[in-house]
């Protein structure tokens, strides 16, 4: 089989961008999480001990916007360079890769706002 060659001027440059637009995204997410590096390959589960809670982590806006503007660099040259509407969606990737770690978190942050208020209202009870 043969592969298909891309329509767009310089798929090395987009390619780039994508790779480097995944590896922020990562490092945003596993920074926002304060996640170590051996927590992140899964080779060591998240220790519970220093979790301070993840509404407390903010999430890094410099990272978050380089992992945005190299993103969304790919896109733009397919739409510039008027490639296929399939290649549009496979130079971005990466910004569904971001949106999905941003809904994560947020996600995360929600359920333990959840926990938190569950622990209040046993206290509450048991002091009744």
């Amino acid at each position: 089989m043969k592969p298909i060659p891309s329509m767009i001027p310089v798929p090395e440059f987009a390619a780039m961008m994508s790779i480097i637009s995944i590896y922020t995204s990562i490092y945003t997410f596993a920074t926002a999480c304060q996640l170590t590096g051996l927590e992140i390959i899964g080779k060591k589960s998240a220790s519970l001990s220093r979790r301070d809670g993840i509404k407390k982590h903010q999430v890094d806006t410099l990272t978050t916007s380089l992992a945005v503007l190299s993103g969304v660099i790919s896109p733009c040259i397919a739409l510039w360079d008027m490639a296929s509407t399939i290649e549009i969606i496979f130079w971005s990737i990466p910004l569904f890769v971001l949106a999905l770690m941003m809904l994560g978190f947020r996600m995360m942050v929600q359920v333990e706002g959840k926990i938190d208020d569950l622990d209040k209202a046993r206290y509450k009870y048991k002091g009744a």
